[in-house]
This record gives C-alpha cells, structure tokens and sequence, in this order.
C-alpha cells in the first residue's frame, strides 16, 4: 500500500501514475510469491525445544573471515 501512494510523488503525469498502477501486481500474487520464496530460502525449524546448528549461529559469525575472533558467533539462546 506504501508504494501506491508514492506514485504520485515519483511520477507526476497521471497517464503514467495510471500505467503503473495497472500494471503492479495483486495482492496475493505478491504474497503466494512471497511464501514460496520462504518456503525455498528459510529452514524450517519442526520443533522449538531443538534448533539445528545452522540457525545457533548468527550471520555475522557465518560471513566472518576464518581469523576473526567473530567466526562462528553463536546466537543468543
């Protein structure tokens, strides 16, 4: 919904503002895309009391050279 009332201030033509509008995605084309990139990308977690080792460690810590004192930060448990 933000960005449909940042039109107007990025494109001042109406004609324009009108092009863009019709051709923004729906809703839940948007959001169906968006579960399916959860679903691809984030790793579920099937039961809270056991958190698998990729996610004990913070993104910092996975990115850090092998040197730095960071490397394999673990996350706040």
């Amino acid at each position: 919904m933000d960005m449909i009332a940042t039109v107007p201030k990025k494109f001042k033509a109406s004609e324009t503002q009108n092009n863009v509008i019709v051709h923004l995605p729906s809703y839940h084309k948007v959001r169906y895309k968006l579960s399916r990139h959860r679903i691809n990308s984030c790793m579920s977690v099937p039961d809270p009391l056991f958190i698998p080792d990729a996610l004990k460690t913070t993104l910092r810590g996975l990115e850090a050279p092998d040197d730095d004192p960071l490397k394999d930060e673990r996350f706040l448990l």
